[in-house]
């Protein structure tokens, strides 16, 4: 009896290790990117998204409604992009994006793309001007580490949205000139800009507007496309706000910056400040060197975010708004919004704040 009950215990503890390996293993799994090859070529590890160039249109001539109008069907809880560029507001949906990921339009004289890959979780503004000459950007139907791949129609050159640059083709290493751009709740965009434009639904196409393919992916640790590089300081679909200057990057957490408000530190020689913004839930970058060679130390006090050398009180838009320094304006940096392995993968050398 004994023997058969220690054999029974025996057999419960090797279940047990088993159940545990197999979940240890299938949560290094799916908290981190696949892994192919780092000294392989760039070229080498272009893959097939799945569709093919064309099967997911650009839109080339945006249209854009009203507030009430586009309120009847966007989700109160969908992102989308919001960017200004001295015009009115333009909210670009995710919930439209997801189905064109692409965007090309024009800000007054300026010919911008809007881009979004649902892969990555990652929003985009861009210049899409190329050798002096606007272009048209489409998708090209290629993935480089599980991100969207643009192909410009001046050069045919392929693009990499998360590192902003022609991995292939006449453009290879040019980087695109990038803009600010905000992501954030519809719910709170109409709130706050009720005379906004929101890019309209392309009346063209037989889309389901209302439904989101990359729901389950999205919902999920699993990624469906191999990354080259496994940054396991944070989980894989971790989102993080990035910033890159020169060789320096830098990622900080969504939770980092709305406990703290205000997270300051140098890429470089370049001082800068990241501050939460409560009314629209998103995150703003600043440069903190002023145009007199100041450099303002800022940070949280009480419920202030306050300088550290006049108590002047600061905005989540990066201006003071009383003390000594009231009425300056910081100048805004280009903070993108991803996955951690995007950013990590694109920029393998960053640095994480607070750590």
């Amino acid at each position: 009896m004994r023997t058969h009950h220690s054999r029974s215990i025996s057999l419960a503890v090797l279940v047990a290790a088993f159940v545990a390996a197999f979940g240890f293993w299938q949560y290094r799994f799916y908290r981190t990117p696949l892994a192919v090859q780092p000294e392989a070529s760039l070229e080498s590890r272009f893959i097939s998204g799945g569709p093919g160039p064309g099967d997911i249109p650009a839109i080339d001539a945006p249209s854009f409604e009203s507030v009430l109008s586009a309120d009847q069907y966007l989700d109160n809880n969908g992102l989308g992009l919001v960017v200004s560029l001295g015009g009115r507001p333009r909210f670009y949906p995710f919930q439209i994006l997801v189905w064109h990921f692409v965007v090309n339009d024009t800000f007054g004289s300026q010919p911008i793309v809007i881009t979004y890959d649902p892969l990555t979780q990652s929003g985009m503004a861009f210049s899409r001007v190329v050798n002096g000459q606007a272009t048209l950007f489409s998708v090209s139907g290629k993935l480089l580490d599980s991100n969207l791949l643009m192909t410009d129609a001046l050069t045919g050159s392929l693009w990499s949205q998360v590192r902003a640059q022609a991995v292939a083709g006449d453009k290879t290493g040019t980087s695109l000139e990038k803009f600010p751009a905000l992501v954030t709740r519809w719910e709170l965009f109409k709130q706050q800009v009720p005379d906004g434009l929101i890019l309209a639904r392309d009346s063209h196409l037989t889309r389901d507007y209302t439904w989101n393919p990359y729901r389950d992916y999205q919902s999920s640790h699993a990624l469906w496309f191999p990354v080259v590089h496994k940054d396991e300081r944070l989980e894989a679909k971790q989102m993080v706000y990035g910033l890159k200057i020169d060789d320096g990057a830098q990622a900080v957490t969504p939770d980092t910056i709305k406990q703290q408000r205000a997270v300051s530190f140098m890429i470089g020689t370049t001082p800068v400040i990241i501050l939460w913004d409560d009314v629209l839930e998103t995150a703003r970058a600043f440069r903190c060197d002023l145009t007199d060679g100041l450099i303002v130390e800022i940070a949280r006090r009480d419920d202030a975010v306050v300088d550290a050398g006049t108590s002047s009180v600061w905005n989540a838009q990066g201006q003071a708004v009383s003390g000594p320094l009231r009425g300056t304006q910081l100048k805004p940096m280009v903070l993108d919004a991803m996955y951690w392995f995007a950013w990590a993968s694109a920029h393998p050398e960053t640095k994480i704040s607070p750590l």
